[in-house]
């Protein structure tokens, strides 16, 4: 048999079976297109199993610090901050250290900690009736960088 007559085979029989030879063609197109946009992206992903552990520990991580627990969990103590600053205030100190007073003795039964500047934590402790801590924060200072209170 000489080559001629094999090509010729190969002519007569794709005229005969064309339809059957151009939907053999595109479903092989398809199954490729699908592989390299589909199968071989989830296979990568889901074979690195230390990297999506890790990422699943930094998202929970993070989920952890960002919220807040609801009102009825379980809680250590109650953070507040002592109305102190005159020039945020104005007049109407005094009212709002009385009112902040009221508050801490209407929470009752919870462990209170309480932000006050250094020469105040004597007095707040003495008006709140306060059973946890105070913990004294530095003076105003403006900062370098931003030029902000810190």
């Amino acid at each position: 048999m000489d080559s001629t007559h094999g090509l010729a085979l190969v002519r007569r029989s794709a005229v005969e079976y064309r339809r059957l030879v151009i939907g053999l063609g595109a479903a092989a197109v398809i199954n490729v297109t699908v592989y390299a946009l589909v199968v071989y992206p989830l296979a990568t992903r889901v074979a690195n199993v230390t990297e999506r552990e890790q990422a699943a520990e930094q998202a929970l991580a993070s989920a952890w610090y960002s919220c807040s627990p609801a009102y009825s969990n379980r809680h250590d103590a109650v953070w507040l901050a002592w109305p102190w600053d005159a020039g945020l205030w104005g007049e109407s100190l005094p009212g709002a250290q009385r009112q902040f007073v009221e508050l801490c003795r209407a929470i009752d039964g919870e462990r209170l900690e309480i932000l006050v500047p250094d020469g105040e934590a004597e007095g707040a402790k003495r008006d709140t009736c306060c059973q946890g801590d105070l913990r004294t924060k530095p003076e105003r200072r403006e900062t370098e960088e931003r030029g902000t209170f810190a």
